[in-house]
């Protein structure tokens, strides 16, 4: 199960993630933002943050 809270906490604190924010990517569809036919679904970087 995944949540956005839990995922923005994640990207939020930089010290849990190695990885910069502009290589970080994640499917919206697997929590509810946008439908699951919708292509390519994923959203990135600031957007990803911008959504938190």
């Amino acid at each position: 199960y995944f949540n956005t809270w839990t995922t923005c906490q994640s990207i939020g604190n930089p010290t849990k993630t190695s990885a910069s924010i502009g290589t970080l990517c994640a499917d919206a569809r697997m929590y509810g933002v946008l439908p699951w036919n919708a292509f390519p679904g994923k959203v990135c970087g600031s957007n990803l943050l911008s959504i938190c």
